[in-house]
């Protein structure tokens, strides 16, 4: 049976230049260490793990890139201005490693939908979940330093949210390359931030999806159905040259009965492939 593909990322632990043993306050008060002591690595203690045989969908090329532009463009930003930094020991979490990892967003997405086995969906309200993340932190930018845990931990999130059947974080830790203790962590100070308002509605699934669709028509991208290259949904008011309306924000008392089955349906419609021209 094939193996949980084994990734390492190593490097140095320059603790002291990056502010090891400080912390900072994540959301009502709980603190976690500025940065993590150790880098991703993949290890090869997943036996007998055999990954999905699904075809990859169209929305993981989408956030991929989604992301990857938005990185690009908050580093360019900090390269240009030192007081904003991604390296600035004032504004780093617990999403920050020492470095950047080696594995691409595109292939770390690909791993998590090959060996957790979740939804599309959960992609998607994960990508809800780092907006709103970014729209409540707006000094805190999404770089290659934090991009992958974010990522990791908001589709664990939303497993647990909207599949009936997910891994626990112990499963998703490996998989992401992370130790499970470090992942308790992450999934603790996303939740603080985000003041646990978790709930996705339709409607707002929905208009993510769709704003996805029509960033990628306008950029001209062809990924099985042109999906989007950069997506201002994740640009700060302050920082987008011509601002969208943000999808609205929801309260966390429940207002009604997630329809899982509608959800799987919807993100199933939206990113399906058109036939090859």
């Amino acid at each position: 049976m094939p193996e949980l593909e084994p990734f390492k990322q190593s490097g140095d632990s320059n603790a002291e230049e990056m502010g090891k043993g400080e912390s900072t306050p994540a959301g009502n008060g709980v603190e976690v260490d500025a940065v993590f002591e150790s880098d991703l690595e993949f290890k090869e203690d997943c036996k007998e793990v055999i990954p999905a045989e699904r075809e990859i969908p169209s929305v993981l090329n989408v956030l991929a890139q989604v992301l990857e532009r938005l990185v690009a463009r908050n580093e360019r930003y900090a390269g240009a201005s030192p007081t904003t930094s991604p390296l600035n020991s004032r504004k780093l979490t617990a999403f920050h490693g020492l470095r950047a990892p080696g594995i691409s967003i595109a292939k770390y997405l690909e791993r998590i939908f090959k060996y957790t086995n979740c939804s599309p969906s959960c992609f998607v309200v994960g990508y809800v979940f780092i907006d709103r993340l970014i729209h409540r932190q707006p000094d805190l930018p999404v770089t290659s330093l934090n991009v992958h845990r974010l990522l990791v931990t908001s589709v664990m999130v939303a497993t647990k949210m909207l599949d009936d059947i997910h891994f626990n974080n112990s499963f998703f830790a490996r998989v992401g390359g992370v130790s499970v203790v470090e992942l308790n962590r992450l999934e603790l100070e996303l939740l603080f931030r985000l003041d646990f308002r978790l709930l996705v509605t339709m409607n707002v699934f929905e208009s993510y999806c769709s704003h996805l669709e029509k960033e990628a028509l306008r950029d001209e991208t062809r990924i099985d159905r042109s999906l989007p290259i950069s997506s201002p949904v994740f640009r700060s008011p302050a920082q987008s040259p011509h601002p969208v309306p943000k999808p609205k924000r929801l309260s966390a008392t429940l207002s009604g009965t997630y329809d899982r089955a509608a959800v799987h349906a919807l993100i199933s419609r939206q990113f399906a492939e058109s036939p090859s021209r």
